[in-house]
């Protein structure tokens, strides 16, 4: 199970997904819950992981989105492929902020609040539907 949670520098969830099965993509789930059409994000700075690749081109013509610099395969001709200084500083400052939005989730499992209500839909339980 897994769910879609938006978080501020502050740590107040902005918003929190119903459930999706694990086996179901992160962007597919973005995209499910979010039309690319509409502009969700507009005018706003968003800081994404690299499961939400894809963003960028769908979203980011009405809002500001960062992604992290993702590692270029290993090929003939790029036998040892790795980032350049720049990006892997721009990943470490990325990771800086991304870490406090990993809390506020983290705080989300520490008072069950995810963990509960998943365990109740998948044993079907009747308050949840």
């Amino acid at each position: 199970m897994k769910a879609l949670v938006m978080s501020n520098r502050q740590q107040r969830m902005l918003f929190t997904s119903p459930l999706f099965g694990g086996s179901v993509h992160d962007y597919t789930v973005l995209k499910a819950l979010f039309d690319p059409d509409l502009p969700w994000f507009k005018n706003l700075t968003v800081r994404l992981d690299l499961g939400l690749l894809g963003a960028e081109k769908d979203y980011g013509a009405s809002a500001h989105i960062i992604l992290s610099h993702k590692k270029p395969r290993k090929s003939k001709r790029n036998p040892a492929p790795k980032l350049t200084n720049e990006q892997r500083k721009e990943n470490r400052q990325q990771a800086k902020t991304r870490v406090i939005v990993e809390q506020a989730i983290g705080g989300l499992k520490h008072f069950h609040c995810l963990v509960v209500v998943s365990f109740q839909v998948v044993m079907g339980h009747p308050a949840v539907r």
